[in-house]
This record gives C-alpha cells, structure tokens and sequence, in this order.
C-alpha cells in the first residue's frame, strides 16, 4: 500500500482539476464564438486549431496525467497530433485553391 501512496504524492489535488475544467469550457465558450464572428475564413480556423491544440495539451498533461509520467509518454500524444495538424492544415490548403 505505501507503494500506491508514493505514486500519487506528486498528483495535484481538485482545486486544480476544477480550475482546469472551468478554462476548458471558457476555451470552448471561445471556440463558439470564434464560429459566429464576421472574419476570415482562415483566420477563423488558425483560431479554432490554436485553441484544439491548448485544450488537447491541457487534457493530456493534467487529466490523462502525463506531466507526472515519463517523457517518452508525451511522444505518443505530440507526434500524432504534428501528423494530424499536417494534414488538416495541407487539406484546407488544397480545398482552398480548389474552389477559388
């Protein structure tokens, strides 16, 4: 049992969680908004994927615990979400050339 112990000392407690999850939703009231203004289209999406990647950073860091976890983990998060921002990003591109 004191192993189990040891491996929580470092976790935070749920002032923070709490916390986390009440900038989440101001995030996603912001994502909401950001839908509805009168902007560009592509500034309207470079908005949205900076504040996907902040939630999807928060998410895995705090409540998938992976700031209190090796490195190497964190590679298996950031190496697909690169790949995935690659694409979307190079797809808004080619579907942006297309219909002009």
């Amino acid at each position: 049992m004191a192993h189990i112990a040891e491996s929580h000392a470092n976790h935070p407690g749920p002032r923070l969680y709490i916390t986390i999850a009440l900038i989440l939703g101001a995030l996603t009231g912001i994502e909401v908004a950001a839908f509805f203004l009168e902007m560009s289209s592509w500034i309207v999406v470079w908005i949205l994927l900076l504040l996907s990647l902040t939630k999807f950073l928060m998410v895995v860091f705090f409540f998938m615990h992976l700031r209190m976890d090796d490195n190497r983990f964190a590679l298996l998060f950031f190496a697909p979400m690169i790949v995935m921002v690659s694409i979307a990003v190079a797809l808004l591109a080619l579907f942006q050339n297309i219909t002009r």
